[in-house]
């Protein structure tokens, strides 16, 4: 009964380190167990994970669409789809999509597992026609290219390795949350992960229709980078930007003859142009 308890408490670790030192030394009671079997939360998650782990760590969502959620429970974004079977922020990507036209190329920047660049390819306009997803953390980046993968999207979304910044540089990871991966904080100078500027990067000849924006403080650097893009194309941009930056990042879009913003929660916010 003890090794079985282990076992099952494991699939809730996402470190292999202490998943091992929980193997050796962790004797729980017959106490422990019942009161951890007991909570209604726990058995729940339980359920998901054996299911997730007999079909591949893939979930299926009410919609159809297949989502890759190997670090279920404890990632945020992956326990939200998982369990509730929708996207994460679905109602207002449900808004949004008034501001994206039919047949659109879309920029998916900070893209994390692909929670967005999926609801984008399979809802925005009746479904985008063309989406560049950026994500520089290689771990994440590998979901979502697996997600891409599993809805057979490859013809659609062209995914990129590569953070975007106001030049060409090298990072690294400085904060990463362990039960929100796409919060990673990078800091530039050294490091293995790739930062480029958005303007230097081949998007093709489409207009580009819509840009949606999640870089944790690297906002500014991303959109100074962008500059010439934006300038082109003036596409709607939906950002999330706090107290520390939001007001650089309105005096940005003000001199690119943007309007003043539309708030959404969660620090995040819809710049639209003056024509729109």
């Amino acid at each position: 009964m003890r090794k079985l308890f282990v076992n099952i408490v494991c699939l809730f670790i996402p470190n292999q380190r202490l998943r091992r030192e929980l193997r050796q030394k962790w004797k729980p009671t017959k106490e422990t167990y019942l009161t951890w079997m007991l909570q209604k939360e726990v058995r729940d998650d339980l359920c998901h994970k054996m299911s997730l782990l007999h079909n591949g760590d893939i979930a299926t969502m009410p919609s159809g669409v297949k989502f890759y959620a190997p670090l279920y429970p404890w990632d945020c974004i992956q326990r939200e789809v998982v369990d509730t079977g929708r996207f994460v922020d679905q109602d207002i990507l449900e808004e949004l999509r008034q501001y994206i036209p039919k047949n659109a190329t879309i920029l998916d920047i900070g893209a994390n597992v692909g929670n967005h660049t999926l609801f984008f390819a399979f809802n925005a306009g009746g479904g985008a026609a063309r989406i560049h997803s950026f994500e520089p953390v290689p771990e994440t980046y590998r979901m979502l290219a697996k997600n891409v993968e599993i809805n057979g999207l490859e013809k659609i979304v062209t995914t990129h390795n590569v953070g975007l910044g106001d030049k060409e540089s090298a990072a690294d990871i400085m904060l990463c949350h362990p039960r929100n991966i796409g919060n990673a904080i990078l800091t530039e100078g050294a490091g293995s992960l790739k930062i480029k500027r958005l303007d230097d990067i081949d998007l093709g000849k489409d207009k580009i229709d819509f840009v949606k924006i999640d870089v944790e403080g690297f906002e500014l650097k991303t959109l100074v980078g962008a500059r010439r893009t934006l300038e082109k194309h003036k596409p709607p941009v939906y950002i999330e930007s706090f107290d520390n930056m939001i007001a650089a990042v309105k005096e940005f879009f003000k001199s690119m003859g943007y309007n003043a913003p539309i708030a959404y929660r969660h620090g995040n916010w819809l710049f639209l142009p003056k024509d729109k």
